[in-house]
């Protein structure tokens, strides 16, 4: 969320994190993992609209917050994402007023409309976590599904991490700092399976442990790769 690093009646300096978007008038999603969003990070702009990722510059002069034209995706959603995105991609059109309550921040276009209002949102912990896996990096320059029938899972405890690779079951330690990661060498349980169940464990172990970064957006799980390929994506485990 925008935050003001200093208000001494104005808003020239700002400090730059996230935000969520939590309501306009008339408009509500129910779903978490869709709820509008937008980041502020050195004078870029990206953030979820209701059914399309959107990006753009922005710029700050005194309480006025200066968007420049958005790029996104261009899906076609049912209502009432594509009213809400209707409404968040006009507000973001326009100059907006900023202004800031304890951890309330509401953008009032210049030119008129409803007011986009965020709160503060905490950052994402790996610890405490569990997923479900959709694609691991199968070594091939590929980041491919799990097989038919198998299913791959990871949790992370504090500076635990365990799992399910289709056949055996895993565990080890794992550190974080700030985005980056490292999981140590995992112990992995004898079962003996098919081979092709064998063979996706291995390439899931192996994308797992060449891991070293991380992220959570909207209930997923995405590492990547030291030379920036992603290593395997992951949903929130018991969510739809």
């Amino acid at each position: 969320m925008l935050s003001p690093a200093n208000r001494r009646g104005s808003c020239r300096a700002w400090s730059v994190g996230a935000g969520v978007w939590t309501g306009l008038p008339g408009h509500r999603l129910n779903v978490d993992h869709a709820t509008p969003e937008v980041s502020f990070t050195s004078g870029q702009l990206r953030g979820f609209s209701g059914c399309n990722r959107l990006m753009g510059a922005f710029r700050l002069e005194d309480d006025r917050l200066l968007p420049g034209p958005l790029a996104g995706s261009m899906m076609a959603c049912p209502d009432p994402a594509m009213s809400i995105e209707t409404d968040f991609r006009k507000a973001f059109s326009q100059p907006s007023v900023v202004s800031l309550a304890g951890d309330v921040l509401t953008l009032t276009p210049v030119g008129g409309g409803a007011a986009l209002r965020f709160e503060r949102v905490a950052p994402p912990r790996l610890a405490g976590s569990e997923w479900e896996v959709t694609g691991y990096n199968n070594g091939r320059q590929a980041v491919v599904s799990p097989m038919v029938g198998t299913r791959l899972t990871l949790a992370f405890s504090d500076h635990q991490v365990s799992g399910h690779g289709g056949c055996n079951g895993f565990h080890g330690a794992f550190t974080t700092q700030g985005a980056s990661l490292v999981i140590e060498p995992l112990a992995i349980t004898r079962k003996v399976c098919e081979e092709p169940v064998m063979a996706q464990e291995q390439a899931f172990i192996d994308a797992l442990q060449d891991a070293t970064t991380w992220a959570i957006e909207r209930g997923m799980l995405d590492l990547h790769r030291a030379d920036g390929e992603r290593a395997l994506t992951a949903s929130e485990a018991g969510r739809e």
